[in-house]
């Protein structure tokens, strides 16, 4: 099974282990739900527990599913709207097929990333509200410090991928 494969399949566990979580706090939420935290975690804005319910499972499936569209999408681009370091190089005949699935499973992994951070910041948010008391902030910004860590890792990862290889000679070669 390939990396993008298993990645889609997580996406997949993932969103359903998420709404599942949604469906399981519904009864435990109050009707009117702070979905907006301050810096110090207390609450400054406030929604339905439809809406906010409606607009987090949104956010939990549709944005996976857009880095997962982009992903899917970028072998159908011209090369000249493709922002990538050594375009020319890597988006080459030869090159492009390869380079396209490494940028393909790249942007599903951090899909992952969004569906396991939409699945924190949810969990967060929804124990606040029942609770009745403020966001744990601090819990929030290691979630959140990890899941950029993450994501600077996979972007780094690509970026050393993407540089130009060295020949035998140190010449570069396009």
């Amino acid at each position: 099974m390939s990396s993008k494969n298993v990645a889609t399949l997580l996406i997949t566990v993932l969103t359903i282990f998420g709404l599942s979580l949604h469906a399981w706090y519904w009864t435990q939420l109050p009707d009117r739900v702070a979905t907006h935290f301050g810096i110090d975690g207390n609450p400054n804005d406030w929604m339905s527990k439809t809406n906010a319910t409606i607009l987090l499972c949104s956010l939990q499936v549709g944005l996976p599913l857009f880095f997962l569209s982009i992903g899917f999408s970028i072998s159908k681009l011209p090369a000249t709207v493709i922002n990538i370091p050594n375009r020319e190089y890597w988006l080459h005949r030869d090159r492009r097929a390869e380079t396209i699935a490494h940028m393909t499973t790249m942007l599903s992994w951090i899909a992952v990333l969004i569906t396991l951070e939409m699945i924190a910041i949810v969990h967060l948010t929804f124990l606040a509200n029942r609770s009745g008391m403020a966001l744990n902030a601090n819990l929030f910004l290691v979630v959140l410090g990890v899941f950029l860590l993450a994501v600077f890792s996979i972007v780094g990862r690509s970026m050393w991928h993407l540089r130009l290889p060295k020949f035998k000679n140190g010449d570069i070669s396009i």
